[in-house]
């Protein structure tokens, strides 16, 4: 009952964060900066990551914990992929196509960045719940 208790209490702390990111706009930019949505996919991993530690399978938790941190990484290489390849090498000296450049490049740094802190965070909250509950 206490682990019951434990896991209870340390899900409200995550869902009142997520309120809170919700009414303070923060979600929504999240939202906007990742158009792949690799993050959800995250999200709804790490969902089966916080499964397993209610079911009190802490090896899997562990195991899926370190899967969200690769699947980050990986959204990382495919957002830096996304900013490096949107730049035509013909137009980078041209300083009228310098905001279509930056634009561009935004972009794929801010899924790159989304993408690692939907995994960092992901895996570190599910490392907590292990370490708290098992």
């Amino acid at each position: 009952m206490k682990s019951f208790l434990g896991f209870c209490v340390l899900q409200s702390m995550l869902v009142a964060g997520a309120i809170a990111a919700w009414f303070t706009g923060l979600a929504k930019i999240a939202w906007d900066m990742d158009p792949t949505r690799l993050s959800v996919g995250i999200g709804c991993f790490f969902l089966y990551g916080l499964y397993t530690v209610a079911r009190g399978r802490f090896d899997d938790a562990r195991w899926t914990a370190i899967r969200l941190v690769q699947l980050g990484m990986m959204g990382t290489i495919l957002g830096l992929m996304i900013a490096v390849t949107s730049v035509d090498p013909s137009t980078a000296g041209d300083p009228s196509a310098a905001a279509d450049i930056m634009t561009s490049a935004i972009f794929g740094v801010g899924i790159a960045l989304m993408t690692t802190l939907a995994g960092l965070a992901s895996n570190f909250w599910l490392q907590i719940n292990v370490y708290l509950l098992k």
